[in-house]
């Protein structure tokens, strides 16, 4: 990848992270109220949390600090696992405790690498 290219992804991954941390709070605010919509909005987060782990690992060179992707990809795991039992709960804290707090650290440690 070209190192413009990878700045501009950067630039989209770090500005996404938000918008993925704002969508974590709305997941496990519609699983606690046992709203019916819960399933769409996993699956969208599923989705945007995959592109923004692809754009993570491509431009990891230009990071301060990267996620540890074997840690996330452990979590997912745990996620499907807790799908597959119906176990609402243990996906939004999976999500809230362990994805959206990976995330926020990689915030912090990137802010100064934002261009």
């Amino acid at each position: 990848m070209d190192t413009q290219l990878m700045k501009e992804t950067f630039n989209t991954a770090y500005n996404y992270s938000f918008e993925l941390t704002k969508g974590i709070d709305l997941l496990s605010k519609q699983i606690k109220q046992d709203d019916p919509s819960f399933p769409q909005t996993l699956h969208q987060l599923i989705i945007g949390l995959e592109w923004y782990l692809t754009a993570v690992e491509k431009t990891s060179t230009i990071q301060n600090k990267i996620l540890d992707l074997e840690v996330i990809n452990q979590h997912l795991s745990n996620i499907n696992d807790a799908i597959k039992n119906d176990n609402v709960l243990y996906i939004s804290d999976i999500f809230k405790y362990e994805i959206k707090e990976s995330i926020e650290e990689w915030q912090g440690f990137n802010r100064d690498y934002y261009m």
